[in-house]
């Protein structure tokens, strides 16, 4: 493996100071799904996070497993715009 090696417990206190997070799962006819939701961590660096049985994600990850996750760190994020006017 190249390149720099990640800390775990620099990773691990980085998403304890999150709270938000999108799981992108597939639904049944192959189309995306994506959800806002809560999470937590362990220090092992496993995800945590409930659903109920009558969620769109919860038949996606029964029926396929494999999820794309993006932690939300909107405190971290900068956005810089300049306001467009026409002439």
């Amino acid at each position: 493996m190249s390149g720099a090696q990640l800390d775990v417990d620099e990773v691990f206190r980085f998403m304890t100071n999150e709270r938000l997070a999108v799981l992108a799962t597939v639904a049944g006819n192959g189309s995306p799904e994506a959800a806002l939701m809560g999470f937590a961590v362990t220090p092992e660096l496993e995800i945590v996070f409930d659903t109920v049985t009558t969620s769109r994600k919860y038949p996606n990850l029964k029926k396929n497993p494999r999820v794309a996750w993006l932690l939300v760190a909107p405190r971290k994020l900068r956005c810089n715009t300049k306001e467009s006017r026409k002439s």
